[in-house]
């Protein structure tokens, strides 16, 4: 497991009296190994080194594990409440990119005037990208800024969705990342076996 945090995410679990992120983190990584623990320690501290992180917890007991996963499971209502609006979209990108998503990310939401809180998990490069506005009239701006972090994940060579699906909330951005032909072909096939409109009307194909 190998858990993102970027910085207005830390900003927030910092918040907590609890919070175990140091205050002037940018940025944290939350990582679970199996295997022998000496091996463990040993991989844990030379990866500490390469990404030259400034203080590092070490959970040796079930109580310390728990304090440091517990901020993580409450980030999504944390930051719930940090604004009036919020929602939370799901992307992937490659995993050499991802800081560069995130910078794009929080310079585009602040363009807008909107806060983007990014976190997910780093060994696959999925990311839960959180705006968070308190204007009800800026919901159509971000709206826009939605697709547009949709085109900029594509852009990257990643996906419009890591895990959650494209739904309905997606499917008109679908295209950025099928393409005009692989969209046809799917409608040719969705025309061909369905030629009524019959199966799951008013989804994705109909």
């Amino acid at each position: 497991t190998l858990e993102l945090l970027d910085e207005q995410s830390c900003d927030c679990l910092r918040l907590q009296e609890s919070s175990p992120i140091p205050s002037e983190a940018g940025a944290a990584l939350i990582l679970e190994a199996d295997g022998e623990e000496v091996q463990a320690m040993d991989e844990l501290a030379r990866f500490a080194s390469a990404a030259e992180a400034m203080d590092v917890l070490v959970a040796s007991t079930s109580k310390d594990r728990e304090r440091i996963w517990a901020p993580r499971r409450e980030l999504s209502r944390a930051l719930k409440a940090q604004a009036k609006f919020k929602i939370s979209e799901d992307i992937a990108v490659p995993r050499g990119r991802i800081a560069e998503a995130i910078v794009c990310i929080r310079r585009m939401a602040k363009e807008q005037g909107v806060t983007a809180a990014t976190y997910g998990h780093a060994g696959d490069g999925n990311l839960h990208v959180n705006l968070l506005w308190n204007d009800e009239n800026q919901r159509e701006t971000v709206k826009e800024l939605s697709d547009d972090i949709f085109r900029l994940a594509v852009e990257m060579g990643g996906t419009i969705t890591g895990e959650h699906g494209v739904g309905l909330a997606k499917r008109h951005v679908l295209p950025l990342e099928l393409g005009s032909d692989r969209m046809g072909m799917e409608w040719r096939i969705k025309n061909a076996l369905d030629p009524k409109n019959l199966f799951n009307p008013g989804k994705v194909l109909s």
